[in-house]
Formats: structure tokens, C-alpha cells, sequence
């Protein structure tokens, strides 16, 4: 595992440098907005069906589908999904649990989104089954867009595990949940430094 976080760092790295993506640790990406940095993070990615987990206002959603991806939507609430449809009308919502996808939804997505600090809404247990099941609706190629609590302060090292991550916060422990099926292709801090976004690609 530990070469894994390794050779994903490198990869990434040499990805940004390549495409110009150096943001990531940028102080112009700092200050933006959730919505702003993941509009500019999904630009290059493949367009088809997208998948936005716990979606609350569904406003995600809708914003995926803006950008060109036929965009569903799912919460567990009724109340939640009633109100995304009717902010995004270009979506489509259900009510779900995103804790129990269905098997027929097996490779059907090319994006998966887990954003607004949703992820940390669960015990460990549950981001573990969340995760997986991102992973399994996502196609080979598709990517996995996650925002999180940046909960290191922008330290450069995570006092929790010492891993070092480029000011991306506690990152690695998504990472970790990932596991080696996902390259990690992006990522950036921002909303003052309190949040990050990275974008990993299922192999």
C-alpha cells in the first residue's frame, strides 16, 4: 500500500506537469469556490453518464449536467431529492441510499461524485462501502471526483499518518479507501484552505 500512495503521487505529478495542472498547491485555487474548482477539475474528462452521491440541493448534479454529462442524482431523503428536482430540472434525482447502489448500475457511470464534505457524514465502515460501490458503477476510465474536510490545517504532513501529500490535507486517507484500483490524476485545495478535491481514475 505504501507504494501505491508513492507511485500515485509521481504519476500524478507528472500528469499535472504534463497537462499544466499545477494549481494543486497554488495559491489561486485557495480561495475558490467548491463548485469553481470542480468545474475546472472535470474539464478534459470523458463526457457520458455521471452519478453524484448523497446529493443533497442536487446542485452538483446539475452542474455536471451543464458540463455536459447526463447527470443522476441520489440522496436518501425525500425531502432532499424533492428539492433538487426542482433547482436542476436537467437532472435526474432518485431516492437512494448511497450505501446500497444497485448491481444492475455495474460499470454504467463515467464519473462518480461524492462532494460537500459528504463522505465524512459516515463512520468509517459505511466510507468504505460508499467507496466501493463508487467503484464498482464506475467504468474502467471513469473517474471519481471527491471533496473532503482539509482536517491538517494545510500542513504539508498529516499528523495523523505522517504522510506527506503536497498541502492536500488528509487526502491520503482517501486514498487509502481507494486502494489500488484508482490513480489519483488531480487534486486541489480550496473554500480558504478548508477543503480539498481530487479526482482519481479507475484503472
Amino acid at each position: 500500500m505504501e507504494n501505491f500512495f508513492v507511485n500515485s503521487i509521481a504519476q500524478a505529478e507528472l500528469a499535472d506537469k504534463e497537462r499544466g495542472f499545477v494549481r494543486h498547491c497554488g495559491l489561486d485555487c485557495l480561495e475558490r469556490s467548491e463548485s469553481a474548482v470542480f468545474e475546472e477539475l472535470v474539464d478534459g474528462l470523458r463526457r457520458g453518464r455521471s452519478l453524484d452521491l448523497e446529493t443533497g440541493n442536487g446542485d452538483f448534479a446539475g452542474l455536471a449536467s451543464r458540463l455536459g454529462f447526463e447527470a443522476v442524482g441520489i440522496d436518501f431523503g425525500e425531502e432532499a431529492v424533492s428539492e433538487a428536482r426542482a433547482r436542476n430540472p436537467e437532472a435526474v434525482f432518485r431516492v437512494m441510499d448511497a450505501r446500497h447502489l444497485p448491481h444492475r448500475w455495474k460499470n454504467c457511470f463515467d464519473l462518480v461524485t461524492i462532494m460537500t464534505c459528504c463522505l465524512s457524514d459516515f463512520d468509517d465502515e459505511e466510507k468504505e462501502r460508499v467507496v466501493a460501490g463508487a467503484a464498482t458503477v464506475l467504468r474502467g476510465g471513469g473517474s471519481l471526483v471527491v471533496s473532503d474536510w482539509n482536517k491538517c490545517g494545510g500542513k504539508l504532513n498529516c499528523p495523523k499518518t505522517g504522510f506527506d501529500w503536497k498541502r492536500c490535507g488528509c487526502a491520503n486517507e482517501v486514498a487509502c479507501l481507494l486502494g489500488g484500483d484508482f490513480e489519483i490524476r488531480k487534486r486541489a485545495m480550496h473554500s480558504g484552505n478548508k477543503k480539498f478535491t481530487i479526482v482519481a481514475e479507475k484503472w
